[in-house]
């Protein structure tokens, strides 16, 4: 959706925690382009999962935190009855060399280092081809494939782990591809 129409969009949130609908709860409806997110920036493989949900299986709030490789942990906080006035995004990638903020969805980018802070809207970017578009190059040779089966695999298995761990109440490990 453009900004001005996902400003307006109010989520069917019923659709979005009915596991016969969408496979699980809220996290299941769109913790998928989260965890994709965390792992894509992060280039990292994901060791363990810990979640917590506020019911099973139509979760409507969520908090999973994600062991990466080499130490990294990153935390999304999945909120889909909230009774804010509206759809928001809020999204926050920290380091130990500086912060990365998103805001709304004109995707207000907040990029701050110890050398300065840079600011800018997703619309002032140059535009980048979508999934379709890069698969549509890659089979006319054209381009590389940007997001292969094993990161879509590994999506699916953080949100596996969520639910186990949500459901188990433990920490579930990600064993590492053969």
């Amino acid at each position: 959706a453009r900004p001005q129409e996902a400003r307006d969009h109010r989520p069917d949130i019923v659709r979005q925690a009915d596991p016969a609908k969408c496979g699980g709860g809220y996290l299941m409806d769109g913790g998928p382009h989260l965890i994709s997110e965390a792992l894509w920036v992060t280039g990292l493989r994901p060791v363990a999962i810990t979640c917590r949900m506020d019911c099973l299986p139509s979760d409507r709030r969520s908090v999973l935190i994600m062991e990466l490789e080499n130490g990294v942990t990153a935390a999304i906080q999945s909120v889909g009855n909230s009774r804010s006035g509206g759809r928001r995004v809020s999204n926050r990638f920290a380091g130990a060399d500086g912060t990365i903020s998103v805001e709304g969805f004109d995707f207000c980018t907040r990029i701050a280092t110890r050398h300065g802070t840079e600011e800018f809207l997703e619309s002032e970017l140059p535009p980048a081809p979508g999934p379709v578009a890069n698969l549509v190059d890659v089979l006319r040779g054209r381009a590389e494939l940007a997001s292969d089966g094993d990161h879509g695999a590994a999506v699916v298995q953080v949100l596996e782990a969520a639910y186990t761990s949500a459901r188990e109440g433990r920490t579930v490990a990600i064993p590492e591809s053969a």
